[in-house]
């Protein structure tokens, strides 16, 4: 018994290559806002100071730039935090969350991309 087309493969690989790309970008984008709320609460809870009115922790953000074709989670101080660049570099970066945030959920993200591509 043989294979019989009832579509052309003209037809029938670039439809199911769209379907395939938009949901692998989709779950992706997905993922991403998981892991932007993990980081803004993590960098939340572990930043390495005390300040007086808790607008400065309050202040960390992460969130997702969907580019199409590129999927970012960015995170940092607030802009309204002017003494950010001296809490990320005073004490040798003893004080940083930015550097230790990045060097401790890039590899988590990773692993779980990995996953999703398995």
């Amino acid at each position: 018994m043989g294979f019989k087309w009832t579509r052309s493969p003209s037809e029938v690989f670039p439809e199911g290559y769209r379907a395939y790309t938009e949901y692998v970008h989709d779950q992706l984008v997905e993922w991403a806002e998981y892991f932007a709320d993990l980081i803004e609460r993590d960098m939340q809870v572990e930043a390495p100071w005390k300040d007086q009115s808790g607008d400065t922790r309050k202040a960390l953000w992460a969130d997702v730039v969907d580019l199409e074709h590129k999927i970012l989670i960015v995170f940092g101080h607030g802009p309204e935090i002017e003494h950010a660049l001296i809490l990320e570099t005073m004490k040798a970066g003893a004080l940083g969350i930015v550097a230790p945030t990045f060097d401790k959920w890039s590899a988590i993200v990773w692993d779980r991309v990995r996953q999703l591509m398995e």
